[in-house]
């Protein structure tokens, strides 16, 4: 068995190693583990195809999910990928979400929740640690809140936050005024308020608008 350690720092590559033949449920002396610094070098390591374990830093490979590493993880489904991350991506949360031979912990979990990630990796079983979790929550979160109000409706409520009054709107999305008010209507009903003000601060809340960045 071939096991990957991909990461840009020696350190964390050395700190990985020492874990993985720490924990005899995938190190019984026999295994190969194999360090890389750079995508090259994964791409190296990764052919020939014997791979069992890839533990890959996340930054490595988050530009790649959906070019050529795609095409790898397609046509060896006996390999199990262990991404490990600094700041966990949307794009990154999404894709492990989608792919059970994925797992994601990051660079600040635990040495115990680490050492379990490899354990079910050896079974090509997922873990998804708790801080990735909590994350994936609040994106399921989100995309429900969001669906509360139709496209056109989070438009308008766009607009509206940015100031604009409902003739300025109509104007812009050539609608008649009545189109306009019966959207600020639906919007005050689905979200529970009464005053645009609440609506707006309503939607920061749930995540449906963004918030104006501060200066």
């Amino acid at each position: 068995m071939k096991i990957i350690v991909a990461d840009s720092t020696d350190l964390v590559r050395a700190g990985m190693t020492g874990m993985i033949r720490s924990v005899p449920a995938i190190w019984d002396g026999s295994a190969a583990i194999v360090e890389a610094e750079d995508l090259d070098s994964l791409r190296k390591a990764l052919s020939p195809k014997d791979a069992r374990i890839v533990v890959v830093e996340a930054a490595m490979v988050e530009d790649s999910l959906t070019a050529d590493l795609v095409s790898y993880v397609n046509h060896s489904s006996g390999v199990h990928w262990i991404i490990l991350a600094q700041k966990v991506s949307r794009l990154v949360l999404l894709f492990v979400k989608e792919h059970p031979n994925f797992s994601l912990i990051t660079k600040s979990s635990s040495r115990e929740e680490i050492c379990s990630c490899l354990r079910m990796a050896a079974k090509n079983e997922q873990l998804i640690c708790n801080e990735c979790l909590r994350q994936l929550i609040r994106l399921d979160d989100e995309s429900r809140n969001a669906s509360i109000l139709t496209p056109a409706e989070c438009m308008v409520l766009a607009l509206l936050a940015q100031g604009l009054k409902v003739k300025d709107i109509a104007e812009l999305q050539c609608r008649s005024k009545h189109t306009i008010r019966t959207h600020k209507r639906d919007i005050f009903s689905k979200l529970g308020v009464n005053t645009t003000v609440e609506a707006i601060m309503t939607a920061y809340k749930l995540g449906i608008i963004n918030p104006p960045e501060q200066p």
